[in-house]
């Protein structure tokens, strides 16, 4: 869910508020999470950018849940093939340049917690992490 609502954002920024993008995100995700993805939305949305293509989910892993007070929480790692996506400006052509460059995959590591008091997961924060992928 979180990663559905961040694509739907990225696929055109311009047509989010900062807002909208919060709104949007907080339902999937919380604290440094949500605001590092919001950041990263407005940047693309102030440069003109937008996120084209996919990313798939080759495998996923989950440590066992644990409770530290704030909730329940698992760490799940994710290996994303991300060679069909790339950061491209208005005209559709590839953003040069390191920072929007996407690598070909990512072992990314997602804090997912389950709020005391609360029904339902989110995403907290994200981490690319090292280790093999694929």
């Amino acid at each position: 869910m979180f990663s559905a609502a961040d694509d739907k954002i990225g696929a055109d920024p311009s047509a989010f508020t900062e807002k909208q993008m919060t709104n949007l995100l907080k339902e999937f995700s919380g604290g440094e999470a949500l605001e590092a993805t919001v950041r990263w939305h407005l940047m693309l949305k102030k440069n003109g950018y937008r996120f084209n293509g996919a990313m798939e989910i080759l495998t996923t892993n989950a440590t066992k849940p644990s409770d530290d007070g704030r909730g329940v929480e698992v760490a799940v790692t994710h290996c994303q093939d991300q060679r069909l996506g790339e950061v491209v400006d208005e005209g559709g052509r590839p953003v040069p340049g390191e920072a929007f460059q996407i690598p070909e995959y990512n072992l990314r590591q997602f804090a997912v917690r389950r709020p005391t008091g609360e029904a339902e997961f989110r995403v907290f924060g994200f981490e690319t992490v090292n280790g093999r992928c694929p």
